[in-house]
């Protein structure tokens, strides 16, 4: 009884020896529940902290055999989840593209914008690729850039005078992320015609608006089906392993903060939260079918198709 009023303290030493008396015991204040007369033989049942919880952070502990009992992992979590969000990128495949004509993207304007006054259009997100001395050297930089990555280019050059110089821009983006990420690929694919660029908030002029349109057809892999979602009397396995989805330009995809940036005839390029450039290729070795249950295939090896671009 001493080594317990010890732990308890003087509060808690009142409140056993009420009880043992037959006093009655007072609720808390911000209590809605009734006072109860508890049993002393068990003295957890008053909320206090078994040593097992103070040891481990209330992490559960081994059966008495030694052997804890795993978890089945059925997949269950991913219920409720967006079907483009739910699997880290590595485990979607490319089933078909639809890619934006090359006559919508790559035109060159010049002071598109001059006539547009504050409170008339809404400001949209371009990136802007460098900082020059005249419109000749800003206009023959965009002319490179298509030449050099003419499948990467998804929105039209702008040119916007300076008092001493030109800016050059690309887009509009579907917003001031998509733009940021879109400078990654910029950076790393221009063959250094690109050396540093930034997403800016500009109005637009006379220039196309009907940017980065390419779209793709997606599905979950095999190995996604088997390895993820695996039970059956949670998901419809057959089904999963054939639905397809659309992702566009500017979506997000997968677990881990991937955006879809550009879309280009051979791939999904996708750029991370940490600027790592990630494609999903439309051609790639072909994967078993979906077939039997988890138990029957989980000795298939994983696949994965997703290819980091070189650095």
């Amino acid at each position: 009884m001493q080594m317990l009023l010890k732990k308890l303290g003087t509060i808690g030493a009142i409140f056993i020896l009420s009880s043992v008396f037959g006093m009655p015991i007072q609720a808390q204040e911000n209590s809605l529940r009734a006072p109860e007369v508890l049993d002393l033989d068990d003295p957890f049942a008053r909320g206090i902290n078994r040593a097992a919880d103070q040891a481990t952070d209330g992490l559960t502990l081994p059966a008495p055999d030694g052997i804890a009992k795993e978890e089945v992992k059925t997949g269950a979590a991913l219920l409720g989840s967006s079907d483009r969000e739910a699997l880290p990128v590595n485990l979607y495949r490319v089933a078909a593209l639809a890619v934006a004509q090359g006559s919508a993207r790559g035109q060159i304007f010049e002071e598109s914008n001059q006539d547009v006054s504050e409170g008339s259009r809404p400001e949209l997100a371009y990136l802007r690729l460098g900082t020059f001395g005249d419109s000749a050297e800003a206009r023959q930089t965009a002319i490179n850039l298509k030449a050099v990555m003419e499948d990467y280019i998804g929105g039209h050059f702008i040119l916007r005078r300076a008092p001493s110089s030109v800016d050059l821009d690309i887009g509009p983006l579907h917003s001031v992320t998509h733009a940021e990420n879109y400078c990654e690929i910029m950076l790393k694919l221009s063959n250094g015609l690109v050396q540093d660029c930034y997403a800016v908030l500009e109005y637009p002029g006379y220039e196309p608006l009907d940017t980065f349109k390419s779209t793709a057809m997606l599905r979950m892999s095999p190995d996604a089906v088997r390895r993820v979602l695996q039970d059956d009397n949670v998901f419809d396995l057959q089904n999963s392993s054939r639905q397809l989805f659309r992702v566009s330009e500017g979506e997000m995809l997968g677990t881990s903060g991937h955006q879809v940036v550009k879309i280009i005839p051979s791939d999904v390029i996708l750029v991370s939260d940490d600027g790592t450039i990630t494609a999903l290729p439309l051609n790639y070795l072909p994967e078993p079918d979906f077939g039997g249950s988890a138990a029957q295939t989980a000795t298939t090896a994983p696949a994965t198709n997703a290819n980091q671009l070189p650095q």
